[in-house]
């Protein structure tokens, strides 16, 4: 199954992922950087953000390929899973109100991705977004996973993944939401925020690279 594919590096097998509607790369770098071999980005027309994932290759791999084009034509790629961030501004509170919503035009990127998830049928398709796309759009996210089971004929369980991103060492008091769509149903422990960050944890290691300079 496509559970099984991946770059074998060593003795270790890097497991497949595709980024569809990851725009400049700060959550495929994370991907990256937790074990996975990028395998494809997936961009709608304009492609946001493709140009910085390109100049950054030596950090997100050589093995991939950016597709911008209409979401219909992207390319399916058997992998485990794919991730990505489509547009949040349906739910975001800097939207105007009139904006806003479950019925938000925006949201048809979300369908798109959920489309593209279907085409690849993964273990697992999760997408960032604001914590409101949770609060006010749970409904969408339910219709959301009705549509990837709907495509694939297979049973995906709705997880909510709530945090923020200074829990998990990110550099800023940043809440977000991940509609999880799992084939493996599994439990998430939420880490509890003890220390905020200072400055020092967030531009500290530019000393080094001054000292390297030197």
């Amino acid at each position: 199954g496509s559970a099984g594919q991946g770059l074998r590096l060593g003795a270790a097998v890097l497991m497949d992922a595709v980024d569809c509607q990851g725009f400049a790369g700060g959550f495929t770098l994370g991907v990256v950087q937790a074990g996975f071999n990028l395998a494809g980005k997936r961009e709608m027309r304009g492609g946001f953000g493709v140009a910085n994932c390109e100049a950054n290759r030596h950090l997100l791999g050589w093995d991939w390929k950016a597709e911008v084009c209409d979401s219909d034509d992207w390319t399916p790629v058997d992998v485990p899973f794919v991730f990505g961030n489509p547009p949040c501004s349906g739910f975001s509170l800097l939207s105007s109100k009139e904006f806003r919503g479950i019925d938000s035009p925006v949201n048809a990127c979300m369908w798109s991705f959920i489309e593209y998830a279907a085409k690849c049928r993964p273990e697992i398709a999760m997408f960032e977004s604001v914590q409101q796309a949770y609060r006010q759009g749970r409904p969408l996210m339910q219709r959301l996973r009705d549509r990837l089971e709907e495509l694939t004929g297979d049973r995906y369980e709705l997880i909510h993944l709530l945090h923020n991103a200074a829990s998990v060492g990110g550099a800023a008091i940043r809440s977000r939401y991940f509609a999880t769509f799992s084939k493996i149903p599994f439990g998430i422990e939420r880490p509890e925020l003890t220390r905020l960050p200072r400055v020092q944890d967030v531009i500290g290691d530019l000393a080094q690279i001054a000292d390297a300079e030197r």
